[in-house]
């Protein structure tokens, strides 16, 4: 493990036990058919990510944030999350997630599990009520390019970085690291892309690690 400086894991689906905090969040304020129009609409390419964001976040003006809090509050995390977040620290490596999920659950995680950084979607609020609008610095296919961030931040090289996720989302990111991890990918195209593929619990990617490493 020495050389691996640092560990960006997926959020939504990966470490934690809802596979989007976008539809989770659709579902609990009952929003969920018309933003399933919206996410449809992207999918085909019919809209980019930050239309597609604004126009799944504009459903949700009005509501009280302390609202949407207690809702994330309910999300919990998959099996073995803790203890192998806290695996990766021990051998030395900051620890943290880039989603294109939700700042609101990102935060959540980072006080929950100790990560390190979180990088995510902001819900703009105003007077306690959300605007309707969001700020998105994590979009769809492009977490490479938040990685340079995060990189320039701890002084690490992509080399020495490893990348857990699942789905598409993370593909340009293990096309940029040293190390890409496919976590019960949700499709053919995420685990060809990865370095390893694991299944089952999230634990077995350390057994994946300290064989491959050896």
């Amino acid at each position: 493990m020495n050389r691996f400086k640092l560990v960006v894991f997926d959020l939504d689906g990966t470490l934690t036990n809802v596979d989007s905090v976008w539809r989770f969040l659709h579902e609990k304020l009952n929003t969920w058919s018309k933003a399933k129009t919206y996410a449809e609409m992207f999918y085909r390419g019919e809209i980019d990510y930050a239309t597609w964001a604004r126009l799944d976040v504009s459903l949700w003006r009005g509501i009280p944030f302390k609202l949407v809090e207690g809702l994330i509050s309910e999300v919990g995390y998959v099996e073995n999350a803790y203890e192998t977040v806290n695996w990766f620290k021990r051998m030395g490596c900051k620890v943290g997630v880039i989603s294109a999920g939700l700042s609101v659950l990102a935060e959540k995680a980072v006080l929950d599990l100790g990560l390190d950084f979180a990088e995510a979607n902001s819900l703009i609020v105003k007077d306690g009520l959300l605007t309707g609008e969001v700020e998105v610095t994590v979009a769809h296919g492009e977490k490479d390019k938040v990685l340079d961030k995060v990189l320039r931040r701890f002084g690490v090289c992509k080399e020495e970085c490893i990348a857990i996720g699942d789905d598409e989302s993370n593909i340009s990111l293990f096309k940029a690291v040293g190390l890409s991890i496919a976590f019960n990918p949700t499709s053919k195209e995420v685990a060809e892309n990865a370095d390893i593929v694991v299944l089952g619990k999230l634990s077995n990617t350390i057994s994946k690690i300290v064989e491959l490493l050896s």
